[in-house]
């Protein structure tokens, strides 16, 4: 019976380190804080409203809020500036800020070899196709300043020059090891003003 039982709360630990990236340790704290409170009816109904809400854009890899994209439907962004970014809270980060005026991708991660993770399981060939029939365009490259963002932004700025595509990366305002989406407003409008093109 014990074995049933931790095989049971481990599938559950496991789903939650999944889904949020946490350790272990904090995702079962997170299942007996739940269990604990018993708010696990008012998570269920979290989660349902959160399903019916919101959704994944297909277009450029932001959320939908009830069928909306704040990066695609926006009459008032230059669709002619797209800006690449890992995650939608890198994306909110620059929109929260108001410091740019352009559309958003969303490659969902960065290239990671020790997780056998390459360009082409990010959503970059998605990039290319919304790119190739473009006239004009600009993409400026926001991603992390480590050193996975580093190699992501390298293979970014190598195709997309080969592909004859105006290319652009954040100042080095950002320091080595610092994240997109906790970058203060001044911070990230000066490196987007101050862009580093190719």
């Amino acid at each position: 019976m014990k074995e049933k039982h931790n095989l049971i709360v481990n599938e559950i630990v496991n789903q939650f380190r999944t889904l949020t990236k946490q350790t272990k340790r904090n995702s079962e704290k997170m299942l007996f804080e739940l269990i604990n409170s018993n708010s696990v009816l008012e998570l269920k109904e979290l989660l349902i409203a959160i399903d019916s809400v919101f959704d994944e854009c297909p277009n450029c890899f932001y959320f939908l809020v009830n069928g909306y994209c704040e990066s695609c439907m926006n009459e008032k962004r230059n669709s002619k500036k797209i800006c690449v970014v890992s995650t939608i809270l890198d994306a909110k980060n620059i929109i929260d800020k108001d410091v740019f005026d352009g559309v958003f991708h969303v490659i969902k991660g960065e290239i990671d070899i020790n997780k056998n993770l390459g360009a082409s399981e990010l959503k970059i060939g998605e990039l290319f196709d919304r790119i190739k029939d473009s006239d004009k365009v600009e993409v400026i490259v926001a991603l992390n300043a480590t050193f996975k963002g580093e190699i992501t932004s390298n293979y970014l700025i190598q195709e997309l020059l080969a592909r004859h595509i105006k290319v652009s990366r954040l100042a080095r305002g950002i320091p080595f090891g610092g994240m997109v989406n906790y970058v203060d407003k001044e911070t990230i409008k000066n490196a987007l003003k101050n862009r580093d093109k190719f």
